[in-house]
């Protein structure tokens, strides 16, 4: 009983240890969260199989040009009665007997340039009543094409792999896009919570500060110094930063569940522990002109690149349907030999002596041919609408690079602001505690200058975090997000 009872104490000390170690707090450095978010994340896990994907469409488009072999065997029993002329005329028979045995085989397939071949070679033995069921063997060997030489000749067969490989070009652009915007935002969240947590340090350090303010005052009061207004004033301030803790603490909470949510592999495992950002993101400040940037987003945009693949795309259903315009008109040709024997074998055996071969033109063309028209018009049109897009992508990425330049250039001399301001607080407050000390302050001037202070500090962490964010948004609308944080894509896309 004694060891029962000291296994389960063991049991239960293992249970609290192991739900300590579970609720540790996470430190997390900007480029640790980044490798998270890149093993973790399920929407960069969908993405990065798209150009996979569109890898694999290709492949598929390609096997359209496969040759294919292709064979047959069939045994054919045919009983075919006579009339009364015919069975007199075969002695008296009732009904004629038959049986016949066909094979086929060949390869066939089409080519790049639409030529449609076929090599095949046919025997066929028959046996009947009037040959006493002696076979005879009837075979053929020979090649036959089919080449269009205006419809669907040329470039117009490799429709389907030259629109799969600009989709594979798309795909891998819609994967960068996609994998900026996941880096965007798991920066944005690092920085929010960076500065709720801040916010919530600040908050605990001024409620401090007047928890101590009320513990003098009641002193004060005990002796007689102050007047009970004084204690009231430094109680309703600690009540209300006691509220603004709370408020803080909440805040907290909903930017750590938005981080967790771009990097956690197991939400379950990780919803209780507390993430601390440490460090910093390592953005270096912008170090180039407004053309300059421009310039170079016109070469790092996904989002660019993927426009300009699609007017490709458009392109290349342009000319295909221009050749869809065109009448059919195509040549055709065989030649091959036939054979006959008693045997399968002496069927071919002189066979080259009894060639056969056949040349002529197939044409077709639909009057009116308004569905090839209308295909054509509608893909133009089609192909024009990615240039304007295009050139309103362009307008943006001026306008929001010009915008986010002159962000970052503000929130810059914000910060600094924002520093000089802290440092102005904290000697405004020193020197008001000293004169309250002194008996030449009151209560409600120290609990004032403590707000602004306050306040001041919350303005310096709201300045942290919006000067780097605002550098996360410049490099992400000039599109080297990625590079600036020295992150390779293509190992991004093998990650998984």
């Amino acid at each position: 009983m004694a060891n029962l009872h000291k296994a389960f104490y063991f049991l239960l000390l293992l249970l609290l240890c192991t739900a300590d170690a579970a609720a540790e707090p996470l430190s997390l450095p900007f480029r640790q969260g980044l490798s998270m978010l890149f093993e973790n994340n399920l929407e960069l896990g969908v993405q990065r199989l798209e150009p996979k994907i569109a890898e694999a469409r290709v492949r598929s488009a390609q096997g359209a040009f496969d040759p294919a072999l292709f064979g047959s065997f069939a045994r054919q029993d045919t009983s075919t009665p006579l009339s009364a002329r015919s069975s007199v005329a075969a002695g008296g028979l009732r009904s004629v007997e038959s049986e016949s045995y066909d094979l086929q085989a060949g390869l066939t397939g089409t080519t790049t340039f639409g030529t449609e071949y076929t090599l095949q070679v046919n025997s066929n033995w028959t046996a009947d009543t009037f040959s006493g069921f002696e076979y005879e063997y009837d075979s053929f060997t020979g090649v036959s094409i089919r080449q269009p030489l205006l419809r669907d000749y040329g470039d117009a067969n490799l429709l389907e792999i030259r629109l799969a490989q600009k989709d594979r070009e798309i795909s891998v652009q819609q994967t960068r896009r996609v994998l900026l915007d996941a880096v965007s935002a798991y920066g944005d969240a690092w920085w929010a919570l960076a500065e709720a947590r801040g916010a919530l340090d600040v908050r605990l350090e001024s409620l401090k500060l007047a928890e101590v303010l009320l513990e003098a005052n009641r002193k004060k009061l005990e002796a007689g110094v102050i007047s009970r207004l004084d204690l009231v004033q430094a109680e309703a301030a600690v009540a209300s930063r006691k509220e603004d803790v709370l408020i803080a603490e909440r805040n907290l909470q909903a930017a750590e569940r938005t981080l967790k949510e771009l990097i956690a592999a197991d939400a379950y495992a990780i919803k209780d522990r507390d993430i601390l950002p440490i460090g910093d993101s390592t953005l270096k400040p912008i170090g180039q002109s407004l053309q300059e940037s421009i310039a170079r987003a016109l070469d790092s945009r996904p989002e660019y690149e993927e426009l300009r693949a699609t007017i490709e795309r458009s392109n290349i259903a342009v000319k295909y349907r221009g050749n869809q315009t065109f009448p059919e008109l195509d040549l055709e040709a065989s030649y091959g030999y036939n054979g006959l024997g008693d045997s399968f074998s002496d069927s071919f055996s002189s066979i080259d002596e009894n060639p056969e071969w056949r040349l002529g033109l197939a044409f077709r063309y639909p009057l009116g041919n308004r569905t090839e028209r209308a295909e054509l018009e509608a893909a133009r049109l089609e192909a024009l609408q990615s240039r304007i897009r295009l050139k309103r992508l362009e307008q943006e990425i001026v306008l929001r690079l010009d915008e986010s330049m002159k962000e970052v250039s503000t929130v810059s001399r914000r910060l600094e602001a924002a520093e000089d301001a802290v440092r102005l607080a904290a000697e405004t407050l020193s020197a008001e505690e000293k004169k309250l000390a002194a008996g030449r302050s009151t209560t409600f001037n120290v609990l004032r200058i403590q707000d602004d202070l306050l306040l001041s500090r919350l303005k310096r962490l709201d300045a942290v975090s919006g000067y780097n964010t605002a550098l996360l948004r410049f490099y992400r609308e000039k599109g080297t997000l990625l590079e600036e944080l020295g992150i390779n894509l293509k190992d991004i896309s093998e990650a998984r």
